[in-house]
């Protein structure tokens, strides 16, 4: 009988260590499951971010071409017509549009939803760089094109290139080393 019921411990030991170590597996898988699907929602979301942060940044563009495009022409009107005074007041509401920062402040935020501590990590490793200079580095480092940047920062294409040339004196890069893919690797 001790030998039958030693047995029967035993078997019941090792059922309840097997049981154990199933509910213990079976645990670890729905918590796998769970990060994963917690994994695919953030991957999702960002997605979506960069997204509304690329629509953001081709807004600003457009806006800014299109007020480009009424100030010259209202500087043609002003040229021409008797009522200069309030041609030139339109003006001057269009270029505080065009400058309004509140649309970078906007800008930065979504930019940095985004792209986390890009900001921060510039001026760690590039105490040098303005502010100006920081935003043409968001810019490229969402790998928009110079006529698209132009536009963005209301400059020429001509001085993005000169913008570019200086960021890349500050930054002490080489003709053989690449800005973009520096900032991308930020």
């Amino acid at each position: 009988k001790l030998a039958d019921t030693r047995h029967l411990l035993l078997g019941v030991g090792i059922l309840s260590i097997l049981t154990l170590g199933g509910l213990l597996f079976y645990s670890g898988r729905q918590k796998m499951k769970r990060n994963k699907a917690e994994r695919d929602k953030l991957d999702s979301s960002l997605k979506f971010k960069e997204k509304e942060l690329t629509t953001h940044a081709l807004h600003l563009a457009h806006k800014n071409e299109v007020l480009l495009d009424l100030k010259s022409q209202l500087k043609e009107l002003k040229s021409s017509g008797p009522n200069s005074r309030s041609y030139q007041n339109v003006i001057n509401t269009i270029n505080l549009d065009i400058n309004n920062d509140n649309n970078w402040e906007q800008f930065r935020n979504y930019f940095e939803e985004v792209h986390r501590d890009f900001n921060a990590k510039v001026m760690r490793n590039y105490p040098e760089v303005s502010n100006n200079d920081l935003r043409l580095m968001s810019l490229l480092k969402m790998n928009l094109s110079s006529k698209e940047i132009a536009n963005i920062l209301n400059i020429s294409i001509e001085g993005v290139k000169k913008a570019r040339y200086r960021l890349r004196k500050k930054l002490n890069l080489t003709t053989e080393d690449s800005l973009q893919e520096l900032v991308i690797e930020l």
